[in-house]
């Protein structure tokens, strides 16, 4: 059931990629902004949108409100707009979700439209200071005006009691006028003054662990303390994603960039490989997000 829904879901994102596609390529002098997607749904988007016209694969970027957002609209250049750094990317590449292709969206919209915000507006949500507020709360009390996920992208965490986050142009109207609660405590939302080129920091633990070669099994044997054989179970039994994707080969070798989610044990970010130990296995630093 779970194989056949997300295969279902894949072929509905093909279909919105490829009526994003015709929409670009038939106004290819206007901008084209998606709704907000999540890290596995750029992914797919984007390699169905190439798939489908591969004239747009370097006007092709994806952008959440902020440098180093997560959820994220896909965003088509006018065909007369020229970014900075034009490289071919693959279906999958760090690149696609790099810092620096970010900034050279944003220096192409300095350069084109200035005023451009590509239809993401960002939030402040601040509450009486009577409850410590997590992320959790704060969507639910999003979702619970009626709106739909795809309306709003990430939500940052500025201290207990506030946040910033990101709404599509036409959903930031309504929350600001309609979310007055937030897990039973007062809040009051208003336009949040940031720069476009904030860079949102993600808070992680360095770590420095040891595994038996670069495959994937070895790398989440090591990076939860499980047996190998149980890492390769969790593989197989689609408890692990690699770059935002499900990986139920665990004999996928990786790379430094790759990011790496395990199921009920958090997600990582694989770094450089630091050697080998006596025993001739290899020691590998990750990023461990908190």
């Amino acid at each position: 059931m779970k194989d056949r829904e997300n295969t279902k879901e894949e072929a509905f994102l093909a279909a919105r990629a490829a009526e994003f596609a015709k929409m670009a390529r038939d106004r290819e002098y206007e901008l084209h902004v998606s709704r907000f997607l999540t890290p596995a749904e750029q992914n797919l988007f984007y390699a169905a949108l190439v798939r489908e016209e591969p004239s747009l694969r370097d006007r092709v970027f994806f952008w959440g409100g902020a440098v180093g957002a997560e959820r994220r609209r896909c965003v088509t250049l006018p065909s007369y707009a020229e970014a900075q750094e034009t490289c071919q990317l693959e279906a999958w590449s760090p690149k696609l979700f790099s810092h620096d292709r970010e900034k050279a969206l944003l220096a192409c919209a300095e350069e084109y439209f200035p005023d451009e915000r590509f239809d993401t507006i960002p939030l402040e949500v601040k509450g009486s200071g009577y409850n410590s507020l997590g992320h959790r709360d704060y969507m639910g009390s999003v979702l619970g005006l009626g709106l739909e996920r795809v309306m709003v992208g990430d939500i940052v965490l500025t201290g207990d009691f506030s946040a910033v986050m990101f709404a599509s142009a036409v959903a930031a109207p309504f929350i600001e006028g309609n979310l007055t609660k937030v897990r039973r405590d007062t809040v009051k939302v208003s336009p949040a003054e940031i720069p476009m080129g904030l860079i949102l920091t993600k808070k992680f633990e360095e770590k420095l662990i040891v595994a038996a070669s670069p495959r994937l099994d070895a790398v989440v044997a090591g990076f939860t303390g499980a047996s190998r054989a149980t890492a390769k179970e969790m593989c197989t039994g689609g408890l692990v994603d690699v770059n935002y994707l499900t990986e139920e080969a665990p004999d996928r070798s990786l790379s430094e960039g790759d990011v790496v989610s395990v199921r009920g044990y958090g997600k990582f970010a694989v770094g450089a490989f630091a050697g080998e130990t006596r025993s001739g296995r290899l020691r590998l630093a990750v990023k461990k997000y908190v």
